[in-house]
Formats: structure tokens, C-alpha cells, sequence
């Protein structure tokens, strides 16, 4: 059902003939009685959907929890939990890089945002995209501009411009 209602709304919005779809997910490896087919279905799942973000962590018990009795009756083994978490993020970080490398040239509006730790400005798209901004934006100038997409070298940036009225 989650898997039909996802692929709807991703084909309403254009995504796979050039619209552009921010999807991402928090999974749950490891969540007590999740057998091998189990994992594998949520891998083929997320490499049907559109997702550019996953955020992927093993299950842990919380005392109290209708959870935290199953884990004591159909237990995961930890280990198996963490190698499901890596494999997932490490697909989920292709796609997300897949999809990035995709809306290179893309015209956006970006939030600029505070700079970093790094004293450069990172900016945010409408379809979640986080990266470094290059372009001259000055204290109390207006914080949602226009840009595109960029790929300098090994790094992506955005190049941002003129201000959205």
C-alpha cells in the first residue's frame, strides 16, 4: 500500500520525465521478528521508489514499549541489524548522489541559510538538496534567490543570483 501510494505520487509530480521529487525515509533495521525477506523486500522498495535520503538506523528497545517485549520474544540479532543499516545507507547514499548528479543545470529557488562551521553559506532547494552557496548574498539581503545546480570538480554547489520578488 505504502509502496503504490509513494510511486502515485511521485508519477503525479513528474518524477522520471524531468520533475524533480525530494523523497526521502526513516527505516528501522533490525525491528524485533524482521526476517532475510523482509530486509530484502524494503531493499527492493527502496530501489523501486524515488528516494534521494534515507536515514537508516537499527532498532534498540525502549523499556515499557510493546516493542521492547517483542524484542525479548523474536530478537534480532545486533549484528544483523547494524550489516542491514550499512547496506541500506550505502544504497541510500548512491541514490541521493544519483540524484544530485541529475539535477545538475537545474534552476532552483534557494533558502540561504547561515554559513557553516566552515564560514561558507549553505543553501536549501525546494527538493531538499543542502549544499554550499556560491554567490554574494550580504547580511539583510534577501534570503531566497534563484540558482542553478553546479558540479565543480568532485563537489556540487549552488550558484545563486537574484532574489525571488
Amino acid at each position: 500500500m505504502y509502496r503504490d501510494r509513494a510511486l502515485e505520487i511521485a508519477e503525479s509530480l513528474g518524477v522520471g520525465a524531468g520533475g524533480s521529487l525530494g523523497l526521502g525515509a526513516d527505516i528501522i533495521t533490525g525491528f524485533p521478528g524482521e526476517t532475510d525477506e523482509d530486509h530484502e523486500q524494503t531493499v527492493a522498495l527502496v530501489e523501486e521508489l524515488p528516494f534521494t535520503y534515507l536515514h537508516v538506523f537499527p532498532f534498540s528497545p525502549r523499556e515499557g514499549t510493546p516493542a521492547a517485549e517483542l524484542a525479548r520474544e523474536m530478537p534480532v540479532p545486533q549484528r544483523v541489524a547494524a550489516e542491514r543499516a550499512r547496506e541500506l545507507r550505502e544504497l541510500g547514499q548512491a541514490r541521493g548522489e544519483a540524484y544530485l548528479a541529475s539535477r545538475v543545470g537545474a534552476e532552483v529557488e534557494v533558502v540561504v541559510e547561515r554559513p557553516g562551521t566552515d564560514g561558507v553559506p549553505l543553501g536549501l532547494t525546494g527538493d531538499y538538496l543542502r549544499l554550499p552557496v556560491e554567490g554574494a548574498v550580504g547580511e539583510g539581503e534577501a534570503r531566497i534567490r534563484r540558482g542553478t545546480v553546479e558540479r565543480v570538480g568532485d563537489r556540487y554547489l549552488l550558484n545563486v543570483g537574484a532574489a525571488v520578488p
